[in-house]
């Protein structure tokens, strides 16, 4: 929680609505009260977004480049960012 707290401060995320919770066994962003029909839940600026082209230019989108694994698994290539990312911060 204070991750996802410090990082939202940190990048000029607004989420006023919304709050990172485990609930039931189950780590999520969960809603902080009833929504309204067109209401904003987040706002996240376009520099603080994860990116493809993020991931790629990282430590270990460069490794996965050079083990030769491929622009086709972009799925794998932002799992492995974020888990990187998860651990080393």
């Amino acid at each position: 929680r204070a991750f996802a707290r410090d990082w939202t401060a940190e990048n000029s995320v607004i989420c006023p609505h919304v709050v990172v919770a485990s609930r039931g066994g189950a780590r999520g962003v969960y809603a902080a009260k009833d929504i309204e029909v067109g209401e904003v839940l987040l706002e996240v600026p376009l520099d603080a977004c994860i990116t493809e082209a993020l991931a790629a230019d990282a430590p270990t989108g460069r490794a996965l480049a050079r083990a030769r694994f491929g622009p086709s698994r972009k799925d794998v290539l932002l799992a492995v960012f974020l888990v990187s990312f998860i651990l080393l911060f």
